[in-house]
């Protein structure tokens, strides 16, 4: 655990719900934060009031992306490479980073899905060239 997130479970710990423990000491969150290459993530696509779509480039060659469900229905989206920035025929392996790093997808090529369970929900995918 690093020192930021046991800072914030102390300083959260009596207020915040399991669910905003888990989220702030989520180490996979904490390192796409922290990434080497240091660039910010943007807003890449987004359906006004329904869903937003950001990401961002990762060192390595890899990629972040983060769907955010704004609406109380289950919400499954087909993210393209192209609005991911990388190249139309690469393959990438797809992490969806929860408390554990879980592959979903294995040397996809063109488009994963990504998936968000419900209103305010999200999910969060680092993408990362074929191994």
């Amino acid at each position: 655990m690093t020192s930021a997130s046991y800072c914030a479970r102390r300083l959260y710990s009596r207020a915040a719900s399991a669910a905003t423990l888990s989220t702030l000491g989520n180490t996979h969150a904490i390192a796409v934060n922290q990434d080497a290459l240091g660039t910010q993530g943007r807003l890449l696509a987004e359906a006004e009031g329904a869903w937003q779509l950001w990401g961002g480039p990762l060192a390595g060659g890899c990629v972040a992306a983060l769907l955010i469900n704004l609406v109380g229905v289950p919400r499954l989206l087909a993210v393209s490479w192209a609005q991911l920035g990388i190249a139309a025929a690469r393959p990438m392996d797809a992490f969806e980073l929860g408390d554990a790093a879980r592959r979903v997808a294995a040397g996809a090529v063109g488009a994963v899905n990504m998936s968000a369970q419900g209103g305010n929900d999200c999910a969060f995918y680092r993408l990362c060239p074929a191994s």
